[in-house]
This record gives C-alpha cells, sequence and structure tokens, in this order.
C-alpha cells in the first residue's frame, strides 16, 4: 500500500522568508526543497507528521489538514480564523503525545488508578472537543452549496476546540474584523499544507522518505 503524502502546517504568524534562508543557509552545498524547509524548522513554527509518532494521531492530523485544505479558497476571512483554530488543534494534539504514551504505558500496572483518573480525562476532553472540531470542518469541505458552506465556515471559524479565546482580550470586535480581513487577504497565498491524505485508508509504517506530496495554498 502506498504510503500517506507527508503534510505540515506553517504557525499563522511564522516569518516563512527567513525560515526558509535559514534552511539554505545550513544545506547551502544542496538543492532545498519545502520539506528540507519543514524538518529544519522549529516546533514552535510547524507541525508536520514526522512529529506524530503516535499513527493514530498523524491520521487524526492528517484528516484536519485534508479538511482546511478543501475550504482554503472560501471567504478568506473566515479561512483565516479556522487555520488560527486549526493550528491551536494541531498543537495540542502534538502536545499530548507524551501523556498518551505514559498512560497506554501506566494502564497495566496495579494501583494507580488515581493517578492516572485525571489526565485521562482531561486527554477524553481533548479528544471529544477536536471530534468535534473536525466534524465540523469536515461538513464544510463535504458541502456542495455555496450558501451552506459559507453558512457552515461561519459555524466552524466560531468553534475553538480548546474553548480559547479567539479574540485577544480588549480588542474590539471591529478592530479585529478589520485586522482578519487584511491578514487573511495577504496571507492566503503565502501558506501551505502539503499532502492531505483524504481518507484514514490505511497506512504503511515506516513512510517512504522520498515519496510524492502535493502542494496546496492556504490562508
Amino acid at each position: 500500500m502506498a504510503p500517506l503524502p507527508r503534510w505540515w502546517m506553517w504557525r499563522p504568524e511564522a516569518d516563512l522568508d527567513a525560515i526558509r534562508r535559514a534552511a539554505k543557509r545550513k544545506r547551502f552545498w544542496a538543492r532545498v526543497v519545502e520539506w528540507d524547509v519543514v524538518l529544519a524548522a522549529e516546533a514552535r513554527d510547524v507541525v508536520h507528521c514526522d512529529q506524530f509518532t503516535d499513527s493514530a494521531q498523524r491520521r487524526r492530523a492528517g484528516r484536519l489538514c485534508a479538511h482546511f485544505d478543501a475550504v482554503r479558497d472560501l471567504d478568506a476571512r473566515r479561512v483565516a480564523q479556522v487555520e488560527q483554530l486549526l493550528w491551536r488543534a494541531l498543537v495540542a494534539l502534538r502536545d499530548s503525545l507524551p501523556m498518551r504514551a505514559a498512560l497506554h504505558r501506566e494502564t497495566n500496572r496495579p494501583g494507580l488508578a488515581a493517578a492516572i483518573a485525571e489526565p485521562t480525562r482531561e486527554l477524553a476532553e481533548l479528544d471529544r472537543r477536536l471530534d468535534q472540531f473536525e466534524s465540523a470542518l469536515r461538513i464544510v469541505a463535504e458541502e456542495s452549496d455555496p450558501e451552506l458552506t459559507h453558512s457552515a465556515l461561519r459555524r466552524v471559524a466560531a468553534l475553538d476546540p480548546l474553548h480559547w479565546s479567539a479574540r485577544p482580550p480588549g480588542r474590539p470586535h471591529a478592530e479585529h474584523d478589520r485586522a482578519d480581513d487584511d491578514d487573511g487577504a495577504d496571507q492566503l497565498q503565502a501558506r501551505r499544507v502539503v499532502g492531505s491524505p483524504g481518507h484514514e485508508g490505511g497506512e504503511a509504517e515506516g513512510e517512504d522518505q522520498h515519496g510524492e506530496h502535493v502542494l496546496h495554498e492556504t490562508s
């Protein structure tokens, strides 16, 4: 079975030009492709498939990117809002991997029920919110009626998977919306989500590091 394409997502505020220049300086003797730039970037600036050692969570993150990739050409302001939410969701999912691994190791040891109860509840709540966010985003991606698509996109833009404030505290709504309009339009062609899997289908372990990947523009 063919391996899934690579995928990655840049932090919306990341300076991609600076990151690419730094990657080229490190590999001045060789041709630099976008994947080299991704691997050279710091984790604070990018989330990508190779950071997910858990194959199930890697597929889950890939599905989120695939759904977002399918809606990237819709309303720029709303897409920019969803991009921020997706970035937070992917970072939270990536950051949950050590806890998931630790709980997996501890589940068969006696006398630890109380110790693992709270982190287990936290992960269950995170999973619930991420599932809700993924389902809402998938509805937008699969909707064929333009009017319903834009309505669904507005709902996703208002749905924070982590229940964080989508607006910086104290910032007026009108100012926030104007900034979103400007930033979304300027950045729509600059961001990329790569090689979204589309369907869960199955995944070959030890993904081919020379496999093809497809570039898609996002906000």
